[in-house]
Parts: C-alpha cells; sequence; structure tokens
C-alpha cells in the first residue's frame, strides 16, 4: 500500500512505497503559497459537493419526487453559501 504525504510548509510531495522503501519526491506544489492552497480547497471543495448535490435534487425532480429533491438543492445551495461566506470572509 501507497501512502501519501503532502508537506504544506516545505510544498514538497513524497510517496512512499511501504514494500519498496524507497521515496519519490516531485515538485507539483513547489512555488504555490499555502496560503492559495488552502483557499482553493475551501472554495473548491464546497463548490464540488453542491454540483453533485444539485445533480442528485434534479434527478428527484425528474423523477417527480419533489421533497427529496428539495432536500437535496437545499444543501447544494447551503455549499454555495459556504463558498459565499468564506468569500466575503476574505474579501475584508
Amino acid at each position: 500500500m501507497i501512502s501519501l504525504l503532502i508537506l504544506m510548509r516545505t510544498g514538497t510531495m513524497f510517496l512512499y512505497g511501504s514494500k519498496t522503501k524507497t521515496v519519490l519526491a516531485t515538485g507539483l506544489m513547489d512555488g504555490i503559497p499555502t496560503q492559495m492552497i488552502i483557499d482553493l480547497l475551501v472554495k473548491g471543495c464546497p463548490l464540488i459537493a453542491a454540483a453533485l448535490y444539485a445533480t442528485v435534487g434534479l434527478g428527484y425532480f425528474i423523477r417527480k419526487d419533489y421533497a427529496w429533491s428539495l432536500v437535496w438543492i437545499s444543501y447544494s445551495l447551503a455549499n454555495v453559501g459556504l463558498v459565499l461566506a468564506a468569500t466575503e470572509r476574505t474579501q475584508l
């Protein structure tokens, strides 16, 4: 099994192979500020979840199960609200 360790402070990603005991270092995150990565995760992950929730809500709407459609669309809008709250927080 391969475990993945991301060192945010140095911006270097290491892959450790449990059987081979070898270390592969890649500079995928070199030069990217840590705050930018955190902002991307805080805003990107809820938007991805919102899109998935909206898709499920649309599916229930097409099946004419309006109560569950409302539930899933509400989850989607809640995630959009989280992104808006994070955006307003970072602009102050």
